[in-house]
C-alpha cells in the first residue's frame, strides 16, 4: 500500500472494501493493457528520478513489466538517473536517457529544468532511434 494504506485499512476493515494496488486500477480502467496489445512496439515511461523508489514499485516499472510480460520492452527517459543500468534491467526497464547528461550544460540542474520540454523531446528521440 502507498501513503494512503492507512484510509485504505480502515476503509477494508470497516466497509469490506478490497484493496488493489493502485497502477493495476488505473491500467485495468484506461485500457492500458489492451493499448500493449494492439501493437506497441515500444513503452516509453517518465520519472522525475529515477531512483531506489521508483524501483520499489512506482507506476514507471509496474508499465515496464506488463510492457516485458507481452514482450514490448520499455526505455524510460527522466530528469535524473540514480540506479544502476543492471538495477534498471532487474525492473524491466531495458535502456534510460538522463535529462541531465544531454543537456546543452550537462549536469546543470537549471538549465534541465528550464529547458526540459526540449531535453525530453530529445531523449525520446535518441531512444527511439536505438530501437528501429
Amino acid at each position: 500500500m502507498g501513503a494512503a494504506g492507512g484510509f485504505a485499512s480502515g476503509l477494508t476493515a470497516v466497509c469490506r472494501a478490497v484493496t488493489v494496488p493502485g497502477f493495476d486500477a488505473v491500467a485495468q480502467l484506461n485500457g492500458f493493457d489492451d493499448a500493449l496489445e494492439a501493437g506497441a512496439d515500444l513503452l516509453i515511461v517518465g520519472e522525475g528520478s529515477l531512483d531506489k523508489q521508483t524501483l520499489s514499485g512506482k507506476v514507471p516499472v509496474a508499465a515496464a513489466r506488463r510492457a516485458e510480460a507481452r514482450g514490448i520492452p520499455a526505455v524510460a527517459v527522466a530528469g535524473a538517473v540514480n540506479v544502476q543500468k543492471d538495477e534498471l534491467a532487474d525492473a524491466e526497464i531495458s535502456d534510460v536517457i538522463g535529462l541531465a547528461e544531454i543537456s546543452d550544460r550537462a549536469g546543470d540542474t537549471d538549465d534541465t529544468i528550464q529547458h526540459a520540454a526540449k531535453y525530453v523531446e530529445r531523449a525520446t528521440e535518441k531512444l527511439v532511434r536505438r530501437f528501429q
